[in-house]
């Protein structure tokens, strides 16, 4: 018996005996379910205290039972006050805070909706942490009944002096580079409090490649200072990233090529960036690319990038390549570069017949400007979930006695598309085009392969004017595997051999998450328009790409 007392639950019913007071009602949040009377009189209140809130000052209620467990209030809403007018105190914070809510002050005192009373206070006392005050307060005090029907009152404030972050105190990896967090980030010390603020600094500092945050920042407030604590942790970035790729060649042998990424990232603790890429197809061809990038020099917001490229076709030509920018990152994601770049060819093959033409010595000089605009994911695969890269070049060739004029853009636009947590496409579509006067062999536009085109040879396609599209839709079977189909499209003109030809490849991929590190593996096919398929054109690449 004493368990089914225990049982006994007391329901409380709300209605109105006018219909669009019981839609008032209905449309108000109270519970009908209690442990006893006492905690069904309190949730009464609670409902009473609502309907005040909405203008309904005047509202009374009668309660009576049917029994002991079921209780019926009646209401009686009465006529509602629908707006409010606040007095308003002479004070250049408060009349700041209310101008950011959008209302303006007129003879001292602002009308607003009754019903929006209590959360326009709540938004003054966000607008007032925002602006350094976090423990601001704000009251309506002295309300009474206008002969309109209406309500008037007086605004109280209270506000101690403006917080600002007076010191940043970092857990953990505290040799974080502090550059970063006062450009990129933009925490520093010294600047007014605010939550919100800080809160988007927080997911800014996430998005940062070298760190991770054990937890999100704290603040401590002491009578006379505001202190910011960071809680961060030193992230493993550095990358080494390689493949190897089979191919069977026209007389059915068969080739070995591939490349070598590395990439190393703040090992120094200034957030440097080292790069070092190697191809080379096994055969006629070999590449060299260093590049090194030096953020935030003497703590400003200006950086260096500089680079190297070494290219050489068996004993036919060698390229040279170097470039010097200098780096204004507008924030994390975002960075403009203004920049010099020479390039100088030599023609290796003076005295023997070669299947290339116009072949000659030059050099050029450039002057070089981009913009590039960059979101990062989490994502173990696909780290890089939006990409806008442009970039500009403007400069002459000398060849001999001769001088042209020229112009080199580069446009890269790539996006993962988010269908579900196992689904996505993704596209990337890369432009160059050189505009010039006239042409050489050994300055066009060399791609193809793994990182262009699928399905082609590395570096095999020249042109002065060149579009290819990478599309895949990815499916992952769990957080260690994945599946993509690949579907490259492209289009080139070589002015030199007067071709315009459109390409096409399509294959497979897969990528598995193994101790060792990520190991992918592409098998493509590349066509030119009007070429039959040819199972002995299909490209195998072996990737493997290790973090340490």
């Amino acid at each position: 018996m004493s368990a089914q007392k225990n049982d006994v639950r007391v329901q409380l019913e709300v209605q109105s005996n006018l219909p669009s007071e019981s839609a008032i009602l209905d449309n108000t949040n109270y519970k009908t379910t209690f442990k006893d009377k006492q905690s069904a009189l309190d949730e009464l209140q609670n409902l009473n205290t609502q309907l005040q809130n909405l203008g309904h000052l005047d509202s009374t209620y009668k309660l009576t039972t049917k029994n002991d467990t079921l209780y019926i209030a009646t209401f009686l809403l009465d006529k509602p006050y629908p707006y409010i007018t606040l007095k308003i105190k002479k004070n250049k914070d408060l009349e700041s805070y209310i101008t950011q809510t959008g209302y303006r002050i007129k003879n001292d005192s602002i009308t607003i909706e009754t019903a929006f009373a209590k959360a326009y206070l709540k938004k003054l006392s966000s607008i007032a942490s925002n602006n350094g005050n976090p423990f601001a307060t704000f009251q309506i005090a002295n309300i009474t009944k206008t002969t309109q029907h209406n309500l008037e009152g007086t605004l109280n404030y209270s506000f101690e002096n403006r917080r600002t972050i007076d010191r940043i105190e970092i857990e953990g990896y505290t040799n974080v580079p502090k550059s970063f967090l006062k450009h990129s980030v933009k925490l520093k010390e010294g600047e007014i409090f605010n939550r919100e603020k800080l809160n988007k600094q927080s997911k800014e500092l996430s998005s940062l490649p070298f760190v991770n945050q054990a937890k999100t920042p704290q603040v401590l407030f002491n009578p006379d200072s505001t202190i910011v604590y960071l809680y961060l942790e030193r992230k493993i970035v550095n990358k080494f990233d390689g493949f190897l790729g089979f191919a069977n060649e026209e007389d059915n042998s068969f080739s070995l090529n591939g490349y070598l990424d590395l990439l190393l990232t703040n090992n120094f603790n200034y957030g440097e960036t080292f790069i070092l890429n190697y191809k080379a197809d096994g055969g006629d061809q070999s590449q060299l690319h260093l590049k090194t990038k030096l953020p935030y020099l003497f703590k400003s917001p200006l950086g260096i990038e500089a680079s190297l490229n070494l290219f050489r076709k068996d004993s036919t030509f060698s390229t040279t390549q170097q470039s010097l920018d200098l780096v204004y990152q507008l924030n994390q994601k975002k960075h403009l570069t203004l920049g010099y770049e020479s390039e100088q060819s030599e023609n290796l093959n003076d005295n023997t017949t070669t299947q290339l033409v116009n072949l000659e010595d030059f050099t050029s000089k450039r002057l070089t400007t981009s913009f590039t605009h960059q979101n990062l994911s989490t994502d173990l695969f696909f780290p890089t979930k939006r990409r806008l890269h442009f970039r500009a070049a403007f400069g002459n060739r000398e060849i001999t006695e001769s001088l042209d004029k020229q112009i080199s853009l580069t446009a890269i636009l790539e996006n993962e598309f988010t269908l579900n947590d196992n689904h996505s496409l993704f596209a990337k579509n890369t432009t160059q085009y050189l505009i010039s006067n006239n042409f050489l062999t050994n300055e066009l536009y060399r791609f193809g392969g793994i990182l262009t085109l699928r399905g082609f040879e590395e570096n095999s396609l020249l042109a002065n004017f060149y579009n290819t599209l990478n599309t895949e839709y990815r499916y992952k079977l769990n957080d260690g595997i994945y599946i993509n189909s690949i579907l490259d499209l492209g289009y080139l003109e070589n002015r030199i051999e007067k071709t315009k030809r459109k390409l096409y490849s399509f294959g497979l991929g897969t990528g598995i998450q193994t101790k060792a590190g990520i190991i992918k593996l592409n098998i493509a096919n590349g066509l030119f328009d009007n070429q039959d398929f040819r199972f002995s054109d299909t490209k195998l690449h072996i990737i493997l790409e290790v973090k340490f």
